[in-house]
């Protein structure tokens, strides 16, 4: 889906899949900091998401979703700019209730 959707840009990207234990682990941050670094050098752009099937749900302490996972990145990275896009409407505070507009 991806490689579709870039080449009609003429851009080349690759998922990269990403848990806490990444993150956790010095020489795990490394190699994903190099990988990325390396993808973004040859012009490839990376799509980043968290590894489902790795991933222990109830057991996250650093991020609990992708947009999350972008900040933490972003952070890491030391990125000039984060870009998040989304299809909801508008920007909540909080948590959106399911009985409150």
């Amino acid at each position: 889906l991806y490689d579709s959707l870039f080449s009609q840009y003429n851009l080349a990207c690759g998922q990269v899949l990403v848990t806490e234990a990444d993150f956790a682990s010095e020489n795990r941050l490394n190699r994903m900091r190099w990988t990325l670094q390396t993808m973004l050098q040859v012009g490839a752009v990376p799509v980043i998401n968290e590894n489902d099937v790795l991933a222990i749900a109830d057991r996250r302490s650093m991020f609990k979703d992708n947009d999350s996972l972008a900040v933490l990145l972003a952070a890491e990275l030391q990125a000039e700019v984060l870009l998040l896009f989304s299809d909801v409407q508008g920007i909540y505070r909080q948590a959106p209730q399911p009985d409150r507009p």
